[in-house]
């Protein structure tokens, strides 16, 4: 079924409400004070039904002191009516709502005005004509006019049929994202318990879901859903829900928090914008100046940031940061209005283009993530542009997600698009991150220098333990995109890796005459040794030479399995091992346990060596143990 919002917008008593009540059937004025003082409060609903459409209308406050009420209702409308009466005429609400309306980029809507058995015709005539004045150059411009009276009946059936109309021909409310509803209204119902109310954003809800509640990271489950007082079991974008959630009590929320999908979205304490001031203020906007910020449904105070600007000049527009009093919930897209501190005025708003920026360093006039790239282009191209923002660390999904909004199915096919079009790695490491090609690149060149420097400090080495290599990667890249790189590389023939050492291909280990004969005369004494297991401090006395070139070849040996290390006392040579593997064959069958007393016989060894010996036999899985014996396997 078709879903259709329509939004109203107008001056305190110019009849927004009335005109809602004639259209509809319904008084959108729900509190007793509304009904006693005849004025507009809080935000209103009322609906029309038909079989294939539901158009639900938002009623707003007019006057200037319920302004915050009016911003938390009017951002998720299809369509707006600007209500003016043709008694008054344009009044400073109306501009004002019609720039809080063009900010918040409402595109559509009609213009009807109101009381005309109250005016002459020329009079009616002059109201007209300042309406389009007022109205030039903004989404109104071309919108149609209506002329009505509540008290006559006078134009409330045409403007009935033009919004039928226009919600037919309205285009489904469908995006990427994930299901979210800015709360408007918390109460308690007889029965059921906390029910929480808002316009449906995007994506859908269902009865018995899993919701989290923002911020605050509290989490609920849809008990009940209902959409103009017909329960659901599921609901999609662009619908008025009422959500009747479990285990959260009213006291515990408000207007404002966010009804989500859960595991998407996430609060934030700052953000990076695309502002724009109305050209009528009276003054610039200073740096650091404190706002009241309106997001959503919510309103929190911050502090601006304009990166280099002291100052912004009525009409202009900069990328700018806003620094939150306490957290909020925005995505990529967002758009929000603000307010001078005190007293309080519509300066401007704006589109969120970042929701997680980075701290900036001392001296930094502006981050990557204050780019009006931000503003353009498909899906694909933003997240691109955040995963190159991101850096070799990459994103993961989740991260993603909470940048965007985006539905985890959606956000899917972008990754993999992307990764078809070769731009980005994904996914990467245990937590599926994601990396834009270019940086794998730069880990190539990265780690072929550090292998090239590792080889020329060491010529006598084939190469460098894999963690070591790693560790000498700079500190922002993360293991995870230098395996990649390096597995890329060994694929392209240019570097070697074998028992955990990597090495540049090609490279030919070189030695000294001094070395040559350190590392000829270890060789030979361990292999003289045979199975009486010397320690090093043997070995360095009979050998002779310089200490740390002499444990530097001692190593390459063990690395290239001409010692085998039994524990960190004992090495043997491989030639003696195999020797003795020979021996331990030909006494002993495959199968057949044999305990310590025989090995240590059969090879003429002390217990002292023989049991760490058997130990590295078990090890590499030659022998296994059976209770205190020991048996071969075939």
């Amino acid at each position: 079924m078709k879903q259709f919002i329509v939004g109203t917008a107008g001056h305190v008593d110019h009849g927004k409400t009335a005109l809602i009540k004639a259209l509809t059937g319904m008084d959108p004025d729900r509190l007793k004070e509304e009904k006693e003082r005849g004025i507009t409060i809080d935000l209103g609903f009322a609906s029309l039904l038909s079989p294939e459409t539901h158009i639900g209308f938002i009623d707003v406050p007019g006057h200037e002191r319920f302004i915050h009420n009016m911003l938390s209702g009017i951002g998720g409308v299809h369509y707006l009516l600007l209500v003016v009466a043709a008694d008054e005429s344009v009044m400073a609400q109306t501009r004002e709502h019609l720039d809080i309306c063009r900010l918040l980029g409402i595109l559509r809507g009609g213009i009807v005005l109101t009381k005309a058995d109250m005016v002459d015709s020329e009079t009616l005539s002059l109201a007209r004509e300042e309406v389009k004045e007022l109205v030039a150059g903004s989404f109104l411009e071309r919108a149609p006019v209506f002329t009505t009276s509540v008290k006559t009946g006078e134009g409330v059936a045409e403007l009935r049929e033009h919004l039928w109309i226009v919600s037919r021909e309205f285009p489904p409310w469908k995006g990427p994202q994930a299901a979210r509803v800015n709360v408007d209204r918390v109460f308690s119902m007889k029965g059921f318990g906390t029910v929480i109310t808002g316009t449906l954003l995007s994506g859908s809800l269902a009865r018995d879901q899993e919701v989290d509640l923002l911020p605050g990271c509290r989490t609920a489950r849809i008990r009940n859903l209902q959409s103009y007082g017909q329960f659901l079991e599921e609901a999609e974008a662009g619908r008025r829900v009422a959500v009747n959630v479990s285990r959260l009590e009213v006291a515990d929320l408000r207007r404002g928090l966010v009804l989500a999908e859960k595991g998407i979205f996430r609060e934030t304490g700052r953000m990076d914008v695309h502002l724009t001031l109305l050209p009528n203020l009276s003054a610039p906007l200073r740096d650091h100046s404190r706002l009241h910020l309106y997001l959503g449904s919510d309103e929190v105070l911050a502090r601006l940031s304009l990166f280099s600007l002291k100052q912004l000049e009525p009409g202009c527009t900069a990328l700018a940061r806003l620094q939150l009093e306490r957290p909020s919930v925005a995505v990529w897209g967002d758009r929000f209005i603000v307010r001078r501190f005190s007293p309080l005025e519509t300066l401007g708003g704006g589109v969120v283009l970042h929701p997680f920026p980075p701290k900036m360093p001392r001296g930094q006039k502006q981050p990557l993530t204050a780019d009006i790239r931000f503003l353009e282009g498909e899906p694909a191209e933003k997240i691109l542009l955040d995963l190159d923002w991101a850096g070799p660390c990459g994103k993961t999904q989740m991260e993603l997600g909470q940048v965007f909004g985006y539905a985890p199915a959606f956000l899917t096919d972008c990754l993999q698009s992307l990764s078809n079009a070769r731009k980005i790695l994904w996914p990467i490491g245990s937590d599926g991150r994601a990396v834009v090609r270019r940086f794998l690149d730069e880990a190539k060149e990265k780690l072929l220098a550090v292998l090239t420097a590792f080889h020329r400090r060491n010529p006598m080495l084939a190469g460098i333990p894999r963690e070591e290599l790693f560790r000498q990667m700079p500190p922002a890249w993360p293991p995870e995109t230098s395996g990649v790189a390096l597995r890329e590389l060994q694929e392209n023939g240019k570097v070697t890796a074998r028992d955990n050492l990597v090495g540049l291909s090609g490279v030919r280990v070189t030695y000294t005459e001094e070395e040559i004969r350190i590392r000829g005369a270890l060789d030979s004494f361990y292999r003289a040794r045979g199975l009486h297991l010397p320690r090093w401090e043997e070995a360095r006395t009979e050998v002779k030479g310089e200490e740390e070139r002499m444990k530097l070849l001692y190593r390459q040996l063990l690395k290239e399995g001409r010692l085998i290390r039994l524990t960190e006392e004992y090495t043997l040579h491989a030639e003696v091992l195999q020797q003795a593997l020979e021996i331990l064959r030909s006494g002993v069958k495959p199968g057949v346990p044999f305990g310590v007393p025989e090995f240590k016989d059969l090879l003429g060894l002390t217990r002292k060596i023989a049991i760490p010996l058997l130990e590295y036999l078990d090890r590499q899985r030659i022998t296994r143990r059976s209770g205190d014996n020991r048996i071969l396997n075939s």
